[in-house]
């Protein structure tokens, strides 16, 4: 079952389709709509405001996401503003 703040990953298949000979690709869910954080509150400048509400709220849904990816066997090895995806701006859902 896939976990509410992760963005599955459907499929890992090679291709020839592009300059390199082997590729691979990786197929995840389609979000509509969503947009990163960094593209949210950091659009030109690092001055962006956040309220702390939602600041919490962001902070542990991603620590929720890592646990989970840390349950499951695997590393998050680095989290980027740019990996992770605001899904609802009304109820601040995020997914890693």
């Amino acid at each position: 079952m896939p976990h509410p703040h992760l963005v599955t990953l459907r499929a890992v298949i090679t291709s020839r389709d592009f300059d390199d000979l082997n590729d691979l690709v990786f197929v995840y869910d389609y979000h509509p709509g969503a947009e990163s954080l960094e593209a949210r509150y950091f659009p030109t400048s690092p001055e962006a405001v956040i309220d702390e509400k939602i600041l919490w709220s962001y902070l542990v849904q991603i620590a929720t996401a890592v646990r989970a990816i840390h349950a499951a066997g695997r590393a998050c090895r680095m989290l980027d503003l740019s990996t992770v995806l605001l899904i609802d701006r009304n109820t601040h859902r995020i997914k890693v």
